[in-house]
């Protein structure tokens, strides 16, 4: 969560959405459109770490 904070952050102060904001563009649009770009690490994340996760739990199952 502290990553996708500090990256969406970052991707707000980026000069990237600031044509978007001169458009006249609401918050919420620039935010779904530029900024979801941020969410690309914690997906990686989520992705690697979810299988070590559930190899974990299968095999304290099996020896409990």
């Amino acid at each position: 969560m502290r990553m996708t904070r500090t990256m969406m952050l970052e991707v707000r102060r980026q000069i990237t959405s600031g044509p978007a904001w001169a458009k006249g563009l609401s918050e919420r649009l620039v935010v779904i459109r530029h900024a979801c770009a941020t969410l690309d690490p914690g997906v990686t994340l989520i992705g690697l770490q979810a299988p070590i996760l559930i190899g974990g739990a299968v095999i304290v199952e099996q020896i409990l």
